[in-house]
C-alpha cells in the first residue's frame, strides 16, 4: 500500500507577464499538463508561446489588449485531475495585511462567483507569490513574471494535484533581492 499519493496533474502557473515571457519558463514548465495564466497577459503572443509547452487556461487582468479582453473572462474554474481550481486575476487586495481579514473566503462569496467547490484559488495582480492553505483551500499566486525593469522579483509556480489535494511550489526567474521575500508568501496565514 502506498503512503504517498501520486501526482496526476501538474499545472504551470504564471501571472502578470505584461507582454514578456522569460525563456526560463520553458524549462520550469517542461512536462506540465496545463498552464494557468492568472491575467495581465497584455497580448495574445504570450498565450501562443505558452501553448508551445502545454494547453493554456487564462483569465483577463486589468492590463489587457482588446483581443485578450474579448477572449477571456475575469474568473473561471479549471479541473486539475478531479480537483476544481478557481482562476482569476484580481481577487484579493494587494496589501497582505488588508487581505488577512478576508480569509478564508466566505462560502456565500464563493457561491456568488460559481466557485463554491473550488479546492484552490489561483490569482495574480499582487506581484508577490503566495502559497498557503486555509480550510483545505490552496491560495496560490505565482507572483510577477514580467520584464525585469518593472519589479525586483520575478517568479512562476507549479501546482500539483493528486486527485484529492493540491500543493504548490514557487520558482525564481531571477535571484531574490531579499532573503525573507519568499518566506513572507508562506507566512500569510500565520500572520493572523
Amino acid at each position: 500500500m502506498k503512503n504517498k499519493r501520486e501526482t496526476i496533474v501538474t499545472a504551470g502557473v504564471i501571472a502578470d507577464t505584461h507582454d514578456f515571457l522569460d525563456e526560463k519558463v520553458f524549462d520550469i514548465f517542461d512536462g506540465v499538463d496545463i498552464i494557468l495564466h492568472a491575467g495581465d497577459i497584455e497580448g495574445m503572443e504570450i498565450i501562443r508561446r505558452l501553448e508551445e509547452i502545454a494547453p493554456v487556461e487564462a483569465v483577463a487582468g486589468n492590463h489587457e489588449s482588446e483581443e485578450v479582453q474579448a477572449k477571456y473572462q475575469w474568473i473561471t474554474s479549471v479541473d486539475l485531475g478531479g480537483v476544481e481550481v478557481a482562476l482569476t486575476h484580481r481577487f484579493l487586495p494587494v496589501n497582505v495585511n488588508s487581505t488577512l481579514p478576508l480569509l478564508p473566503l466566505k462560502k456565500e462569496w464563493l457561491k456568488e462567483f460559481g466557485i463554491e467547490n473550488a479546492r484552490g484559488l489561483v490569482f495574480g495582480h499582487a506581484h508577490e507569490p503566495a502559497n498557503f492553505k486555509l480550510n483545505d483551500v490552496l491560495y496560490f499566486n505565482s507572483g510577477y513574471a514580467g520584464p525585469d525593469m518593472t519589479e525586483p522579483m520575478r517568479t512562476v509556480g507549479l501546482i500539483y494535484s493528486d486527485g484529492v489535494e493540491l500543493t504548490g511550489d514557487v520558482f525564481f526567474l531571477n535571484p531574490p533581492p531579499r532573503d525573507w521575500y519568499l518566506d513572507r508568501a508562506l507566512e500569510w496565514p500565520k500572520a493572523r
